[in-house]
């Protein structure tokens, strides 16, 4: 019964400290109830019950087991999932499930998802941690690995800060991004609406919360089917306590067993009035004593102990504070113990330096007190006086922690504002900062100066507190001569609506002459104003007025009056800032100008786009009119046109007029993205937004100084470091130290002060982070933030003097900032309090040493610099060689996020060391080893940094090794978010200790095994393992291999390298069904896999070679390039034991994936032997290369212009992808395009003549406004021989499928669309990319048509047109078009599918893109009318591109296929350019033959600003009876428009047969063939390809047959009579 009453007692007590939900956990026995739970424990069906929920998920293809973490649980195998029927929710919520890891092919598997996101067991990119994922957004990665085969309890925790992860209950990470819990799908995602990156794995006790979990409560739910260990004891180690008034304790507790499930405690005191107590924090209320007790949740034990407090011995305190602290009241007690009374500090003449005091009071308030300052005084007798020391309450500030701000969703109360030197009250147990800012007079001697500063307040002791300032013999320029540029956004609107005066009233200008001399007095350059109403489209509470008043007069003419401008530019300049005058904006946000309208008699505006002709009309009439004003004022070479984060098209047509307008007027514009293209060039005053400041920011910023132009920095909601009211103080002072580093001519910030509506009380605003719209507040009253930001000015000002008045200490300056990090996020381990505290020392200590006379110390030489370097993996373009080629701008990147990279040096040589510095890709803290080497076998460690706490972005080691010549850098540890082992340089120190001789360079044959056996797959293997220390340590290698097999085995591994005592960490060559592959793996996770598209168990002879360099890996298979990617190395497997042909030796005894085939031979070669060795040493003797690229004419017709005919093109509008119909009159063409990129209302225009001339553009249905994609447009005839013309428009997203509308009139009139396959998951990309008229089996053709299209996962799919028996279209539910081929389709990604029959109407064949650019664009065949289709191939680099068109030529019969172009590089097969709109032509048997064809035709050159853009050759084609091809596409034709437009072209395949005749034939270019042609062929007539003059005699092999002979006479003659 006691028990009972207990336990009823502690519920009604505990309810009052939390809710009934949250009360739950107390108990571990009492399941916490969420709102939905699967359990599995059905064991069988294909319904999973959601038992909070009570609704039932559909299984798909996941298995039961029995063998479940509790009971019953599902296995889903790579291909299986369970949709739920419920809906996502919002934060916050919590999802907590067991989970046994498979092996997984995928490189992304999901546990729970949805359209929106999913959570990751496998994040994507392979990098085998957990995560989750936004689409759209991003893909973040916790530092987790689940291990595979192992049960494992993970819980997401969601709220409005963040997501966490915690791993068996334990607490592991927190990344500051929020998602939708996903919950439309279990195991698999369901993004694009069809189930995708499935899970390998089994699941057991989904649970969710719409709440965040504590981390109680995630133990309590882990534990709920677990064994309960109960309490027994509570014990305080504390006997009994003596503590002031207002003083904190905290209590300690030892609870018995100490594994006891449930350590959920309650407080309790028998006298709150004396001493209260939470969560076992005692503090003291008033003298007296107090019982404190604690009792336990879990059986309702319990402990006392006696507090006695007493009266405080002062009421009030204080102490030196740091400038970089915000204390806060809520850390009262924390700052008790703090009792500094004395600051020193040095500073140069004309600086301000800065310090806090911080006063906390006890027991009582303390009134009226006062901080008053005495001279300081030099041991001389000079004097700084007291009036150079400025002394200033803090103000605290609500501000909100979210962005935007406003919703919190917690608030602190930060005390930034410098409000008042007045005296104060301060309230009891509170706290009150004092900032004291000394201003050294540019004249004062140097010396140590002393000084105290007195607190007062009524009815108490003064405090002393003393300063030592030591003032240097060195002087900081005067504010106004700063270099440095700085450009606050002054908004003058603000000032006068937060004080409740008149707009440019002398009320008004008093109060700003204050507010901008404390502006001046920082160093400020530009002047704010504006030319038009609301430049930020109210973005700010006080929006802007123009300082230009605009007028459209009653005759049209538009007037605009300067007084409001003039008055605050020449009142600017009064008080000394005028350097710059910046005018927003031309490009307001909204591109609106408001204008007053005489003839309407109000104020009206209208929206032009920028480029328009309105745009320049409006904005022209301006130009014209401020030219000559600001030429009357003599302001017109320092005025700006400013614009602010508009697109670079926008500033294009800003640039284009304003350099019409004058050469003298500039422009400026702050810029939030990194492709800057041509505004390097034109933007004179250009600031970067510091998230998008790129490796080569210091150079361009360099090149752009030497130029004259301007280049700064910026900082904008969502970026860190930053200014916001909540921003560490030091976040402030660390822009001038960043912007020193990156070689950076200022700042700029949008706004100084961009009120809120009571900023004195609340910084929060309705959009963005607290503070973020204005450093200082109103009455001139500065900020912390305004003050660390002028110390870090004043800094960069000192750097600046050091580099040009003290040259011989700039590699010393270089070397403090090069230490500087840029960390992108506050939780990336970096302090940035400390690294600009530790860079303001080694800066004055460099001044003391240039004040003492010393000379600067030697740097020591970099002995690592540009040897040769080899790593384990890198991202293309980033390899070894980049980790010490002495430029901080390029780094070294492994090429996941996995642990254990690693990167070696080898310096030629035997050294001996002392140290080495690393320069880290990121301010972060990243774990690593250094261990050096004689040999590149045994291996020391010198510096085990795997729980590094440091996260510099520079990392100096010392250590002194006797000899080494190799040095190992491996990276342990990596910071959260998605950071990668990377560093722009790693320098080693040291000397010369003995030179080696040089090696050879060749590749050679290290290992020759002349297998020729056969293997059972079952049990026949041959181990090599004696050979195993040839290769173990191998960073490139070629392995060569001649089997033969007909096996259709899922794993069976001709070759393998592991470590068989790890589970899963091997080098295999292994085949899958088929298919060759090649994969490493390490300790489970896959660091590199690579599998061809072909299948090869045929049981012919087939040669593969295995290629692997740090640059890549490839493998070759009879000649070909099948499959390449990153590096996967012998190396990357640490401590192989085990080399085997014909298994893999994991750590299973009896090995694994036996081979069943024969093996003819196994070779490797110490090097990656070159892409033509590969081919050759592979190659069979039938074998036909696929060349990337292409050797056949090539004819350029792009500035033919006479063949080009203008179809549509429309200011500041993109237009592009049109299909074209001809009809049956054979000569009027019908073409469609979409107004905007796919999306976009449909434009239809005809041509009556073949295309020589278009019309206007004609009306069409409605709903052709709602395109969603790129509409085709095709011909076709209906049963009662009639034609129609049909357009499709698919629907990649919403609801999907496709849409179509007909015309039977020959497209005079359209129905509306239909909506075809709504809500079905099929998603219509390029819907149809072709349409195809099948024939009937006897041959003759049939009303039935095959369409193509395909999704976002690259299926492509079929669907058949056929017609009722009234004769109305029906369409085939979609089925998969290449099904049989799936792993080729997905490898190369094939999409935009075009269907062509060959000239006997017995075949189809399909020309794919290959979308993913690792293989050329494929074709497959099909002989039974697209039913079945042969293995895709690839084609010849010549037909590489994308939105292949093809038409038979009439006349000769040939094929012309148009497309994009795409270059693949083929030294780098994965690297890759877009080009132009080109051209193919040959015939059908080329394909079939898969020869390179006749011609390659460049149509027309495109300009699309980027180089993997592209925005070209989708083509509407049509051929007409002549044998003229009419093709329309659209492009970036023009290199100085900004938008795609439409063009024709029209040629005859004859015409290019003469325009390469004449190029083949006219040897001396005289523009004909004739009897000098001839003259050259027997010129060098008898020359062959080893002739020494054959680079010249080469032209003259007319049948390129490498020599010149008589067949080349005859050629040559022949043409010369043809032409006669």
């Amino acid at each position: 019964m006691n028990r009972l009453k207990r336990f009823l007692a502690l519920v009604f007590s505990t309810c009052f400290l939390m809710s009934s939900i949250a009360y739950q956990s107390v108990f571990a026995e009492i399941e916490i109830s969420g709102i939905r739970c699967w359990n599995f424990d059905e064991g069988d069906g294909n319904q999973a019950k959601d038992s909070w929920g009570n609704t039932y998920g559909t299984i798909v293809n996941a298995q039961w087991t029995a063998e479940g973490k509790a009971g019953n649980a599902l296995e889903f195998n790579g291909s299986a999932y369970i949709t739920t029927g419920v809906q996502n929710i919002t934060p916050p919520w919590t999802a907590a499930m067991w989970v046994k890891r498979g092996q997984s092919s995928y490189d992304s598997t999901t546990l729970l998802g949805s359209s929106n996101g999913a959570l990751k067991l496998e994040q994507w990119q392979n990098t085998g941690k957990v995560g989750f994922t936004k689409y759209g957004t991003a893909d973040y990665v916790f530092d987790y690995s689940a291990p595979i085969g192992e049960w494992v309890h993970l819980a997401f925790v969601c709220d409005t800060s963040g997501t966490s992860l915690y791993v068996n209950g334990e607490f592991k990470e927190k990344i500051n991004a929020v998602i939708d819990c996903p919950l439309t799908t279990i195991g698999a995602s369901s993004r694009f609406g069809t189930p995708n990156e499935y899970l390998s794995g089994t699941l057991d006790e989904i649970k969710i919360f719409n709440w965040a979990l504590t981390a109680t409560e995630i133990v309590n739910v882990m534990n709920s089917h677990a064994e309960q260990i109960p309490v027994e004891s509570v014990n305080i180690v504390e006997e009994q306590i003596t503590i002031e008034v207002d003083d904190s304790v905290k209590l300690n507790v030892e609870i018995f067993p100490a594994n006891a499930t449930n350590k959920m405690l309650i407080w309790s005191s028998s006298n709150e009035s004396v001493a209260k107590v939470k969560n076992g924090v005692v503090t003291g209320n008033s003298e007296g004593e107090a019982i404190i007790t604690v009792e336990t949740a879990d059986g309702g034990f319990a402990d006392s102990v006696t507090v006695f407090v007493r009266k405080p011995d002062a009421v009030l305190r204080g102490f030196f504070g740091s400038t970089d602290i915000h204390y806060l009241r809520e850390n009262y007690d924390s700052y008790q113990n703090y009792d500094l009374k004395e600051w020193s500090n040095a500073g140069w003449k004309g600086e301000r330096v800065n310090t806090q005091i911080v006063f906390t009071t006890k027991g009582t308030e303390a009134k009226n007190v006062k901080v008053s300052a005495q001279n300081l005084v030099s041991e001389n007798g000079d004097v700084i006086s007291s009036d150079c020391i400025k002394i200033s309450f803090l103000k605290y500030v609500k501000a909100g922690t979210g962005n935007p701000s406003y919703l919190g969703p917690t608030w602190e109360y930060i005390p930034d504002i410098l409000y008042t030197s007045d005296p104060v009250d301060i309230d009891r147990r509170s706290v009150q900062p004092v900032w004291i800012s000394i201003d050294i007079p540019r004249n004062a001697e140097p010396g140590i100066y002393t000084g105290n500063l007195t607190a007062t307040w009524d009815g108490g002791d003064s405090i002393e507190f003393r300063i030592n300032l030591e003032v240097l013999d060195i002087t900081l320029p005067a504010p106004e001569d700063w270099t440095f540029h700085l450009d606050l956004w002054q908004n003058p609107y603000a000032v006068a609506r937060y004080h409740g005066v008149k707009l440019w009233s002398q009320e008004h200008w008093d109060l700003l002459r204050p507010h901008l001399e404390m502006l001046r007095d920082t160093g400020q350059k530009v002047i704010t104003t504006t030319i038009v109403k609301d430049p930020w489209n109210s973005q700010t509470y006080d929006p802007y007025e123009s300082m230009v008043k605009w007028t459209k007069k009653a005759d049209g003419t538009l007037e605009f009056d300067y007084t409001d401008f003039d008055n605050y530019v020449s009142f600017c300049m009064g008080l000394g800032i005028g350097d710059q005058i910046n005018c927003y904006s031309m490009v307001p946000w909204g591109n609106r100008i408001y204008y007053y309208d005489e003839a309407q008699g109000k104020e009206v505006y209208i929206q032009p786009t920028p480029g328009s002709d309105t745009f320049n009309e409006y904005w022209g009439a301006f130009l014209e009119s401020f030219v000559s004003h600001l030429t009357e004022k003599g302001w017109l070479d320092k005025t700006f046109i400013a614009m602010d984060e508009r697109s670079v098209s926008d500033m294009n047509a800003v640039i284009s007029l304003v350099h019409q307008a004058s050469d003298k007027l500039r422009i400026s514009g702050a810029m939030n993205y990194s492709g800057l293209g041509n505004l390097v060039d034109n933007v004179d005053d250009m600031s970067v937004s510091i998230s998008h400041v790129g490796d080569n920011f210091r150079q361009m910023a360099e090149t752009r100084r030497q130029n004259g132009q301007n280049t700064t920095i910026y900082t904008a909601t969502g970026a860190y470091p930053n200014n916001f009211t909540r921003s560490k103080p030091a976040e402030n002072s660390w822009i001038g130290w960043y912007a020193a580093k990156i070689g950076a001519d200022g700042f700029l910030r949008w706004a100084y002060d961009s009120f809120v509506e009571d900023p004195l009380e609340c910084t929060d605003h309705i959009s963005f982070e607290s503070g973020d719209c204005f450093l200082v507040y109103p009455c001139a009253r500065s900020s912390v933030r305004f003050e660390k930001l002028r110390e870090g000015i004043q800094d960069n000002e000192k750097i600046r003097y050091i580099f040009k008045n003290m040259p011989e200490w700039g590699a010393q300056v270089d070397a403090i900032l090069e230490e500087l990090s840029k960390p992108s996020s506050s939780s990336a381990g970096v302090d940035l309090t400390e690294e600009v505290s530790r860079s303001r020392k080694k800066l004055e200590t460099i001044v003391r040493s240039y004040l003492a006379g010393e000379e600067p110390p030697e740097e020591p030489d970099n002995i690592a610099l540009g040897k040769p370097a080899y790593a384990s993996s890198n991202e293309s373009g980033k390899g070894p060689d980049k980790g010490n080629d002495g430029d901080t701008a390029t780094r070294w990147c492994a090429i996941n996020g996995n642990t254990g990279h690693w990167w070696m040096v080898d310096l030629q040589d035997i050294y001996s060391l002392t140290g080495s510095e690393i320069i880290w890709e990121k301010a972060a803290v990243y774990g690593y080893t250094i261990e050096v080497s004689t040999d590149g076998i045994n291996w020391a460690t010198v510096i085990d940094k795997t729980n590094n706490t440091s996260g510099s972005q520079k990392q100096t080691d010392n250590f002194n090794v006797d000899e080494a010549r190799y040095i190992r850098l491996t990276v342990t540890r990596l910071p959260a978010s998605n950071v990668w082992a990377s560093f722009s340089e790693f320098r080693l120190f040291g000397e010369l200790k003995q030179d080696l001789p040089e090696l050879p360079d060749e590749p050679q044959i290290i290992l020759n095994y002349e297998v020729n056996a056969s293997f059972n797959g079952t049990s026949d293997y041959i181990d090599i393992s004696g050979d195993i220390d040839k290769i173990r340590y191998l960073t490139e290698s070629t392995v060569i291999i001649k089997f033969r097999t007909a096996s259709d085995s899922i794993s069976m591994a001709l070759f393998s390298a592991s470590d068989s005592r790890d589970e899963s960490s091997e080098f295999c060559i292994p085949m899958s069904s088929g298919q060759l592959m090649a994969h490493v793996r390490e300790n489970g996770t896959t660091l590199a896999v690579y599998k061809t598209p072909k299948k090869y168990n045929d049981g012919k002879w087939h040669t593969m070679a295995l290629v692997s360099s740090l640059n890549g890996t490839s493998i070759y298979v009879d000649g070909e390039k099948t499959a390449s990617g990153p590096a996967a190395t012998f190396a990357m497997v640490s401590d192989i034991n085990s080399m085997n042909i014909g298994r893999n030796l994991d750590s299973k005894p009896s090995g694994e994936w036996y081979y069943n085939g024969e093996i003819e031979f196994i070779r490797i070669y110490n090097k990656a032997i070159s892409d033509k060795m590969a081919r050759e040493l592979t190659q069979s003797p039938d074998y036909t290369p696929v060349l990337i690229g292409y050797t056949i004419p090539f004819i350029d017709l792009s500035k033919d212009t006479s063949r080009q005919i203008l179809v549509d093109k429309e200011d500041g509008q993109y237009l592009g992808h049109p299909d074209s119909v001809l009809l049956d009159d054979g000569k009027t063409i019908i073409t469609v395009y979409p107004k905007g990129h796919g999306v976009g209302p449909i434009v239809m225009k005809k041509s009556t003549d073949g295309g020589l001339a278009w019309s206007e553009r004609l009306d069409v249905p409605e709903s052709w406004a709602d395109s969603q994609e790129t509409p085709t447009i095709y011909k076709i005839e209906k049963p009662d021989g009639t034609t129609r013309l049909l357009l499709i428009s698919g629907l990649p997203r919403g609801s999907g499928g496709f849409k179509t509308s007909y015309s039977d009139d020959n497209g005079e009139t359209w129905t509306e669309f239909e909506h075809h396959f709504s809500d079905t998951g099929f998603y219509g990309i390029v819907a149809h990319a072709s349409l195809t008229r099948l024939k009937k089996p006897d041959g003759t053709w049939d009303h039935k048509y095959m369409a193509v299209f395909h999704d976002w996962n690259y299926n492509n799919w079929k669907t058949y047109l056929t017609f009722d028996e009234d004769g109305n279209m029906q369409w085939s539910y979609p089925e998969r078009l290449l099904a049989e081929h799936d792993d080729i389709e997905k490898y190369a990604q094939l999409c935009e599918i075009e269907i062509i029959r060959s000239p006997d109407g017995k075949q189809l064949a399909l020309l794919a893109r290959a979308q993913a650019k690792k293989t050329n664009a494929m074709i497959a065949f099909s002989d039974d009318e697209g039913e079945t289709w042969s293995e895709p191939m690839e084609m010849q680099g010549a037909l590489m591109g994308e939105r292949h068109k093809a038409e038979y030529d009439p006349v000769s019969g040939r094929l012309l296929i148009t497309f994009r172009e795409i270059i693949r590089d083929p030294e780098n097969p994965t690297e890759w350019v877009a080009g132009d709109w080109v051209a193919w032509v040959g015939t059908y048997d080329d394909l079939v033959n898969n020869r390179e064809g006749q011609y390659r035709v460049r149509l027309m050159e495109d300009f699309t600003p980027t180089v993997k853009s592209g925005d070209c050759g989708y083509a509407g084609n049509v051929v007409l009876e002549d044998g003229t091809f009419v093709l329309t596409s659209y492009g970036y034709w023009d290199p100085s428009y900004n938008n795609p437009y439409i063009m024709t072209i029209r040629l005859k395949l004859s015409e290019l047969d003469e325009i390469y005749r004449a190029y083949k034939f006219d040897l001396n270019n005289n523009g004909k063939v004739d009897i000098g042609d001839l003259g050259i062929v027997s010129r060098y007539y008898g020359y062959d390809s080893l002739s020494s003059d054959w680079e010249n005699a080469q032209k003259a092999d007319i049948n390129q047959d490498d020599r010149i002979g008589i067949e080349d006479l005859v050629l040559v003659a022949s043409e010369i009579l043809r032409k006669d």
